[in-house]
């Protein structure tokens, strides 16, 4: 198996105890470009302290003739492991507002269609109570009418009932006098 050559000045050959640069990656750095950039190659931090900058950085900063210091650049390296767990905390407690926002406005829209439901029912509520109100007075004000199950009677009926509500609505918009409204209800009803 033929070695591979040294990511960073690409003529040395490595090994495989050479420190990796990168996390997924297969690219080494050789001795020679260790040494030349301050760091021991028997040391286990390479690894550690490589992968965070990768090859393009570190072929740029070994061009200017940058040295590594082992306790600053591990001391920085913790500080930025405890940035990104700090980041990773703040977004998952930024993500559990975010989801109970989204929890919570979905309960607000099921209670508001609830209450436009109920309104709803309500509403038809009221409009037969007031349907049923409406007919008690027709038979309050004429209780001698006999009611017939006989279906043509009851169409006939209904066909008066409805044109009284007519009157009613005329009635109760100022159209009509309530003298004129009584004695159309009296000419439909017969009396």
């Amino acid at each position: 198996m033929a070695k591979k050559l040294c990511a960073i000045c690409n003529t040395n050959k490595v090994g495989w105890l050479s420190p990796n640069i990168e996390n997924d990656s297969d690219a080494k750095m050789c001795d020679s470009c260790l040494k030349s950039m301050g760091l021991e190659p028997t040391n286990f931090s390479n690894d550690v302290i490589l992968k965070y900058d990768g090859v393009d950085k570190i072929k740029e900063l070994k061009a200017s003739g940058f040295k590594y210091d082992y306790k600053t650049r591990l001391s920085e390296i913790k500080k930025l492991n405890q940035q990104l767990k700090q980041d990773i905390i703040d977004d998952n407690l930024r993500l559990s507002k975010l989801e109970k926002n989204q929890s919570d406005t979905i309960r607000e829209i099921n209670n508001a269609k609830s209450e436009m439901e109920i309104l709803d029912l309500k509403s038809k509520r009221d409009e037969a109570k007031q349907r049923v109100e409406y007919i008690k007075g027709l038979l309050d004000n004429n209780p001698e009418q006999p009611l017939h199950n006989n279906v043509a009677e009851n169409s006939d009926n209904n066909d008066k009932f409805e044109e009284i509500k007519k009157y009613k609505e005329l009635l109760d918009s100022g159209i009509i006098s309530n003298e004129e409204f009584n004695d159309k209800k009296s000419e439909l009803l017969g009396l």
